[in-house]
């Protein structure tokens, strides 16, 4: 035995790493392991969502920090949209010192006719600020602009929100029974743009029947009693002769502003049509 050749011997390195060491990880093992290293742990790097179940929708004007606003917003649990649709819940307007709403626009006003609420910025700032959901009534729009009597809602947030408590109803129907039509000349500089758009949806919330302008001068044509107008703006009606049917629209006296429909709405009522007519204007040497 002593004289076998050493080439023969076993090698006790080499043997050794032969076996399995059960102390060694396999691949998988390696993997999994540096997978879990880089994903974050969400418990622990994820901020409070105190805004969580809450959905911003944002109207007229914004401060100057408003993008940084909503995007801390979204990282403590908000949604965010563009336009209004039956997920809003919070609306972020600004308003004056004593809580009058600043823009009148449709975003606005649909939130009323929904029951959302439509607060200062100062809601959202505060929450951030104190890293919690503060409570809304404080900072809810307190006014609305004048209308044409130059009367002031006071409260028409809550106020909206109590009649639907006490409704089946999830819009405020102020004006079922009513049929419009749309002349957007003009509009979009009083209201905003995409009035084609929003207006007719705010009207069909508020219960009444948007149709074109020539279906609506037929309809009022072929009953005078009905309750059908066109909105409009100081300004529109300028091209008669392209237009024909806006002449027989002055002459039914169905021409109305499209702030009546606001104004309604800030008195949560039907306000006085007359008041909000809207003149043709009339045709200068140049138009004959």
């Amino acid at each position: 035995n002593n004289d076998q050749p050493a080439d023969d011997q076993p090698d006790d390195d080499q043997s050794n790493n032969d076996q399995p060491d059960d102390d060694q990880p396999d691949d998988d093992e390696i993997v999994s392991s540096y997978v879990a290293s880089q994903t974050p742990n969400p418990q622990a790097t994820a901020p409070p969502q105190f805004l969580a179940g809450i959905c911003l929708l944002t109207s007229g004007s914004s401060p100057a920090n408003a993008s940084d606003l909503l995007q801390l917003a979204q990282d403590h649990g908000a949604e965010t949209v563009d336009e209004f649709d039956e997920r809003v819940t919070h609306m972020l307007v600004l308003v004056d010192g004593d809580g009058t709403l600043l823009n009148y626009t449709v975003k606005a006003m649909q939130a009323i006719v929904a029951g959302k609420y439509l607060l200062s910025w100062d809601w959202l700032e505060a929450c951030l600020q104190e890293s919690t959901l503060k409570g809304e009534t404080a900072y809810c729009v307190q006014k609305l602009m004048a209308d044409a009597d130059g009367a002031v809602t006071s409260d028409v947030v809550v106020k909206a929100q109590q009649q639907l408590s006490s409704s089946t109803q999830h819009h405020l129907q102020l004006f079922a029974g009513y049929t419009f039509g749309l002349n957007a000349d003009n509009l979009e500089a009083v209201v905003g743009p995409g009035i084609e758009e929003t207006l007719p949806a705010l009207v069909n919330m508020l219960g009444a029947t948007f149709t074109t302008e020539a279906k609506a001068v037929t309809l009022k044509r072929k009953k005078p009693h009905a309750k059908a107008f066109l909105l409009a703006s100081d300004g529109s009606y300028q091209t008669l002769a392209s237009q024909p049917h806006r002449a027989k629209a002055e002459a039914l006296n169905m021409l109305v502003d499209v702030f009546w429909v606001f104004d309604s709405i800030a008195a949560l009522g039907v306000l006085d049509v007359e008041d909000y007519g809207v003149p043709m204007p009339e045709e200068s040497d140049d138009d004959e």
